[in-house]
């Protein structure tokens, strides 16, 4: 409800508003991200597929955070630009967990260990979180 209100009233002040609160609030949300690949059992978090998603979301991490704050219209349309190439970066994060399990298969972990209910409960929260993320930048682009 919070989002259809925001979203019907956007203007120039309410889309450097949301700008500003995501720049705050995404890092949060990715750190969150990386901690729950970096709390899967060894076999997954190190094989290489899920290494380089971590590195993807850190890289992710310090461009929001880097990135000067949107105080005007053009720093403001190169932080969407950011948010944008973001999101298309990610896009294939269910591709990197699927190569992970199929490393952990070529590296002889059985198959009941990668369907243990502890790695699907962490996948199902890291997957929510990731959803929330791409729902707060698709708001966010779409108030443009």
């Amino acid at each position: 409800q919070d989002l259809i209100q925001f979203g019907k009233d956007a203007n120039q002040a309410t889309l450097l508003a949301s700008a500003q609160w995501l720049q705050k609030d995404l890092p949060i949300r990715m750190g969150h991200r990386v901690q729950e690949l970096q709390s899967l059992p060894v076999t997954m978090f190190k094989t290489q597929p899920v290494i380089d998603l971590c590195n993807l979301y850190e890289e992710s991490f310090v461009r929001v955070t880097e990135h000067e704050v949107p105080k005007t219209r053009e720093v403001e349309e190169r932080f969407s630009a950011m948010l944008t190439d973001i999101k298309e970066r990610h896009r294939m994060v269910q591709a990197n967990i699927a190569d992970g399990f199929k490393q952990m298969v070529r590296n002889g972990v059985p198959q009941r260990f990668m369907e243990h209910p502890d790695i699907q409960e962490k996948l199902t929260k890291f997957y929510t979180g990731r959803i929330g993320i791409r729902l707060l930048i698709d708001q966010h682009l779409m108030l443009r």
